[in-house]
């Protein structure tokens, strides 16, 4: 049975993210906004679903810092207000932590496991500058699409600039490929 893609729908799956990727560590809102992205939009990918309509659906919009939502920060209020979620800052940063692994109250299907699983070890392994260069270059997410969510970030260039420091980064860490590095350093950008 085909599932109905609604605004709902979509806040069940971000609700879902937020707990899976809070729930034994702090996580920046640079790094939350983009693990969520990438998982709706690996989810749609895996799914058959319209991408776009999803992240449309989640409130993405092209911001200064590369795709942000404000339902996801929403979402996140709603979940401290449920007494599962502590948000606050350190320094100039704010971080979210699940106040226990509330990931038992949740049912995820076979899908949603597997994109979390991906998207969660991108995020334990790259800093938030490393995920944001990953989710504005790395060929994994359409072209358009990361040129439409990066039209409007203030952070392109400055990535850009450093991109062998990135590439060697995340090389090293085991995301990207011989590949994916070419792919990104002539031109599936």
């Amino acid at each position: 049975m085909e599932k109905d893609i609604d605004v709902f729908y979509v806040g069940d799956l971000i609700e879902k993210a937020i707990i899976y990727f809070t729930r034994d560590k702090e996580v920046p809102i640079l790094s939350l906004q983009k693990a969520i992205f990438l998982f709706l939009y690996s989810y749609a990918v895996k799914n058959n679903h319209d991408y776009n309509e999803i992240l449309k659906l989640a409130g993405f919009e092209p911001y200064k810092l590369g795709p942000f939502s404000e339902e996801v920060d929403g979402e996140c209020d709603t979940l401290k207000g449920y007494d599962r979620l502590v948000i606050y800052k350190t320094g100039d940063n704010t971080v979210y932590k699940s106040k226990k692994n509330f990931t038992k109250d949740y049912t995820f299907d076979s899908i949603e496991k597997e994109v979390l699983n991906n998207v969660d070890m991108l995020l334990r392994k790259l800093s938030p500058m490393e995920l944001t260069f990953y989710v504005y270059f790395h060929p994994v997410v359409d072209k358009n699409v990361r040129s439409y969510f990066t039209s409007s970030s203030i952070l392109k260039d400055q990535l850009e600039k450093s991109q062998k420091h990135y590439l060697k980064s995340m090389e090293r860490k085991g995301i990207i490929d011989e590949e994916a590095k070419d792919m990104i350093i002539y031109g599936n950008n």
